[in-house]
Parts: structure tokens; C-alpha cells; sequence
């Protein structure tokens, strides 16, 4: 225990008693700030936390205590719901992994909401964090552990998103789109905070750890391929979704109003420049990342719909990159055309019970 202090643009390093140990950083901006507070992830600020027993960085003028971690106060810099979430991922980059942590002591007494922080972020960080919010909604709304609270946050994000997110994609310095887009996140991660979530993240995270792909455009490159997927099971809710997402009207039946969703949220990324394929993905790895996206979810998601392995490994093999095929002549092929997954369902397989959903 104890604190030590740093200038402005100066290396520190603390050793912490033991392993494990918790080590919160204050960043002190302007004014003195109390012991065990902690302010998070202002754009130019860098910090880096270690689970083992050292933590260094270079930030501005900063205080460093090893002890019990308290946050009280979150500054949102971008649209994905840290800041209200009991849910943290570390990137282990030796065992090519990320790892999921939960802790209530995480989740601030109060978060800033300013959209005028995000007036710089770059399109496809808008897109990506922006898709990432809606995946959050979706998960949950669509996860065995909905409750009506859930719902309602839920289906308030979806509605803002589809609303917000194409005009905070194309002007940046919309303040009332991006006023919205925090909220809809906001409201994303109180509802995923209880409802949990599903396929779409067990797969992201894979991604992550292996390819160092970006925790919001590995979701939205996967969202369409596991929605459809769990389709059968979540007709209803789909419907829901989209008549609350407005490409749905009252006179649709279920049926079509699901299969309307899905085409809203490929037509969304599209617009927004989200890629169909992962570049870096190699069939040679989709085995273990199958293996390890199905543990994840079988042991820790109320997913309304579980994989095989089989079925796992196609899904993910959907976003391989096309394969160009060998030019005779020399010149340069042309790629291969970009598919949208398909628009009827898949038929259906191992699934779980619709259970009851708790108060």
C-alpha cells in the first residue's frame, strides 16, 4: 500500500505486494482528486493496468496507490458501455486470448455522458463502437436472463441507434446524434449488465485475442451471420426489434418483420463501411476459435440458441476473406464478389428451451 506520484511525461512503475493485487490509477486533471478515486480514459491520456505485479505507463500527472480499487466517476470517450458495465477484457497476448472479468466494484457511482469528446472520433470508430452498442442491445434482448427492465433499455438503445448512428457516421460533429448514441450505448450496457450476452461476443473475443481484431468490428462483422443462425428460436423478439427500429410496421407478421430486421442490420453495416469478411482469419484456426467461442458460450451466456462445433466453425468460415483465384495472364484478379448472408433461415438445429424470464 502506499502512493507514488508522477510529473508530467514521466515513467513510473510500481511493484505490487503480491499477485493479484488490485493497482488503481488517479489521474489528477486541474485538481487534487481523493485517494482511491479514479478518472477513466480521457482520449489523450494512456493508462495500463496489470494483472500480474507490475504496472507502468506514461500519462499526464498522475498518482499510482496499490490497494482496493474504488471508481466513482467514468468519462465516456467513445460509444461502448464501459463505463456502466460490471464486465472488463484483458488481451493476453502471449496465449493470443482475452479474458473476460466481472467484478461489481468496476461500476462507477457516476458517468459523464458529454458528446462533445466524440466529435473526433474517425467514421469507422463510430461505425465499429457504434454496431458494437447495438450488439450489446441485441444480446440481451434476445438472451434467456431478459427481464422486463432489460427490455425496455434495451429496446430504447435499438431504437436510438437506428435513428443516430448512419447521421453520427456521416457528420462527426453532430453533438444531438452523438448526444443519442451515448445514451443508446448507455442504456445497451445496463441492459447487457443483467441480460448478459451471446454468440456475437463469444466469437468477437476469439477474434481479439487472436488477430488483435477491434472488440467493436469483430462484433458487427459477426452480428448478421449470428442472427440469423439463432433466428428460429427469437422470431418474436426480432419482430419486436424491428418495428421498434421502425423498418417494420404493425401490418408485418412476425415472420417478415424478423426476416426485415436482419436486412436492416445488414444494410446498416454496409452503409456504414463495415467490412463482410476478417482479413486476417485463416481456415487453418477456425477449429480452435470454434472450440473456444462455443466454451465461452455453453459456460457463461443464456444464449436462446446453442452451436455445435460444426455448426460454429461454418458460421465463422462465412467471414473468411475471398480467395482469389490464380491469374494465368499475370495481371492481377479481381476479387471475388462480397456475399450477404443468406436471407432464409437456417434450418434448425441443436437449440435450447425458451425458458420463462425472471422479474
Amino acid at each position: 500500500r502506499g502512493t507514488t506520484v508522477a510529473g508530467v511525461g514521466e515513467q513510473i512503475e510500481i511493484t505490487a505486494p503480491m499477485q493479484g493485487t488490485i493497482v488503481t490509477i488517479d489521474v489528477v486533471a486541474g485538481q487534487q482528486v481523493r485517494n482511491g478515486q479514479q478518472l477513466m480514459l480521457i482520449e489523450s491520456m494512456k493508462m495500463h493496468h496489470s494483472i500480474d505485479s507490475t504496472v507502468d505507463g506514461v500519462v499526464g500527472e498522475l498518482s499510482v496507490s496499490v490497494g482496493a480499487m474504488v471508481m466513482e466517476h467514468a468519462v465516456v470517450a467513445t460509444v461502448q458501455p464501459g463505463e456502466v458495465t460490471v464486465a472488463a477484457v484483458i488481451s493476453d497476448p502471449e496465449r493470443q486470448r482475452k479474458l473476460v472479468i466481472v467484478d461489481t466494484r468496476m461500476v462507477p457511482k457516476m458517468a459523464a455522458l458529454d458528446p462533445s469528446l466524440m466529435t473526433g472520433l474517425p467514421p469507422s470508430i463510430t461505425a465499429a463502437t457504434g454496431i458494437d452498442a447495438l450488439t450489446h442491445a441485441v444480446e440481451s434482448y434476445v438472451g434467456h436472463w431478459a427481464t422486463p427492465q432489460t427490455d425496455g433499455l434495451a429496446m430504447s438503445a435499438i431504437g436510438l441507434i437506428f435513428e443516430n448512428l448512419p447521421t453520427a457516421y456521416r457528420e462527426g460533429t453532430n453533438l444531438q446524434a452523438r448526444e443519442k448514441m451515448s445514451l443508446a450505448s448507455t442504456y445497451a450496457g445496463m441492459a447487457f449488465t443483467r441480460a448478459n450476452v451471446g454468440y456475437v461476443h463469444a466469437i468477437a473475443h476469439q477474434f481479439g485475442g487472436r488477430y488483435h481484431t477491434p472488440h467493436g468490428l469483430a462484433n458487427a462483422i459477426m452480428l448478421p451471420h449470428v442472427l440469423e443462425f439463432s433466428m428460429p428460436e427469437i422470431i418474436d423478439r426480432m419482430a419486436d426489434m424491428a418495428r421498434r427500429a421502425k423498418v417494420a410496421g404493425d401490418d408485418d407478421d412476425d415472420d417478415a418483420a424478423a426476416q426485415k430486421f436482419l436486412d436492416a442490420v445488414i444494410a446498416m453495416n454496409r452503409e456504414l463501411g463495415i467490412p463482410t469478411h476478417l482479413a486476417a482469419l485463416k481456415e487453418e484456426d477456425i477449429r480452435l476459435l470454434a472450440k473456444a467461442a462455443c466454451k465461452e458460450a455453453e459456460t457463461g451466456y443464456p444464449v436462446p440458441r446453442y452451436m455445435t462445433q460444426s455448426e460454429c466453425e461454418d458460421i465463422i468460415r462465412k467471414v473468411l476473406p475471398p480467395v482469389e483465384p490464380p491469374s494465368a495472364s499475370g495481371t492481377k484478379p479481381k476479387a471475388a464478389a462480397k456475399k450477404k448472408p443468406a436471407s432464409k433461415t437456417a434450418a434448425a438445429s441443436k437449440s435450447s428451451p425458451r425458458r420463462s424470464r425472471a422479474a
